[in-house]
């Protein structure tokens, strides 16, 4: 059985399919992985996308430096990935 955020069965599956879900409906490409994080492309914005999330305590990784305009995203519970992209709409 697949183990979530903070141990709850299946969560970060779930998680994951909101997350590519709302990245879809919100138009933004993304790379999914196998790990507990999504890149999403956010173009030329990656390091402002960062500080202005960051700034409402919601963290991301810059990884421009890998994969150009590239933001890493954890993905946690539902919750969190649904706040992410409420607040990726907000500056966006």
């Amino acid at each position: 059985m697949a183990r979530g955020a903070r141990g709850e069965p299946d969560e970060v599956l779930r998680a994951f399919g909101v997350h590519l879900e709302l990245a879809t409906a919100h138009d933004f490409r993304y790379y999914p992985s196998q790990a507990n994080f999504v890149l999403v492309h956010v173009g030329e914005r990656s390091t402002e996308v960062r500080d202005k999330l960051r700034a409402v305590s919601v963290l991301v990784r810059d990884r421009s430096y890998e994969i150009a305009g590239c933001v890493r995203v954890t993905v946690g519970n539902a919750e969190q990935v649904e706040r992410f992209f409420a607040e990726l709409e907000k500056i966006w």
